[in-house]
């Protein structure tokens, strides 16, 4: 998951520490400066210069409201959440200040009273929208039994909301909720078991999309020549399963964290700089 952090300068010693809470669940924070990339031209050019964003988490303060360019760039994010068809916007309030009126009813995260209960609610709300798309044989009571004990049981642990599409409440085509679904989730389970040409078609369209696809069958299911080459959890029993995944979630946190760049502050003048490996964080900002 990849998440634009929009605050003011004077709050970087809070965005630094959020961003070290949500580095350390595994999502990349983004924190590039609109000014100088987009410009006037914020609300034409926003998915150009934040192109892979899935949400936008604005830290509302007196200082923003005091921003006019912040109001621009709000102004865009509230445009591309509502061209998404989605809530990608995620407000959070950290001290008493005006909240706009369109947003008052989505705060999402408060944390005038504490950082731990603010990242709390933070976190709890993220993990709903984190979303683990399961893609299987339907009516099977193995696979079924499997997926509420292993994979639902596994993707919980890790943060995740986990879906399959017979838990739609939809009245849309069922293919366009499985491809709708797919492009929302950070992660496609697939299970393979069975030789059931939708799940091919779901794989290779979560493939196109550049998804995180985690494959999985039972001892002596067969695999299709065109995915041979690909690394499965290969199971026999539940708890086979919920090892073999909890390896492969281990492994996709490990990776999204060692992609993360070194956490950035805001120095006296509002430059950033790159803090150096090795060097111990301010103690006004470390985690508790």
């Amino acid at each position: 998951m990849n998440v634009f952090l929009s605050y003011s300068s004077h709050n970087a010693e809070f965005a630094y520490r959020l961003r070290q809470a949500l580095w350390s669940i595994g999502i990349i924070t983004i924190e590039t400066n609109l000014k100088e990339t987009a410009g006037a031209g914020i609300i034409d050019n926003l998915d150009k210069v934040l192109p892979n964003i899935d949400y936008i988490v604005v830290v509302f303060s007196q200082a923003y409201n005091r921003d006019e360019w912040l109001e621009s760039e709000l102004m865009a994010f509230v445009g591309k959440s509502q061209a998404a068809g989605h809530e990608i916007l995620i407000p959070i309030q950290i001290e008493d200040c005006h909240i706009p009126y369109v947003l008052r009813d989505k705060i999402r995260a408060d944390f005038r009273s504490s950082f731990e209960k603010g990242i709390e609610e933070l976190l709890a709300y993220i993990a709903r929208q984190r979303q683990a798309f399961v893609v299987m044989k339907l009516g099977n009571k193995e696979l079924d039994s499997a997926f509420d004990g292993a994979i639902q049981v596994v993707g919980k642990e890790f943060g995740y909301s986990v879906l399959r599409v017979d838990k739609i409440q939809d009245s849309d085509n069922v293919t366009v909720q499985i491809l709708r679904e797919i492009s929302k989730s950070e992660i496609v389970v697939a299970d393979l078991t069975h030789d059931s040409p939708n799940c091919y078609y779901e794989v290779g369209y979560a493939h196109g999309l550049r998804k995180e696809i985690i494959l999985t069958r039972r001892t002596g299911a067969g695999i299709p020549f065109d995915l041979a080459g690909n690394r499965f959890i290969v199971w026999e029993t539940e708890g086979d399963l919920r090892e073999g995944l909890r390896e492969r979630f281990g492994a996709i946190r490990a990776r999204a964290r060692q992609s993360i760049p070194p956490p950035i502050s805001l120095r006296s003048g509002g430059t950033r700089v790159e803090e150096k490996p090795g060097i111990a964080k301010p103690s006004a900002i470390e985690i508790a």
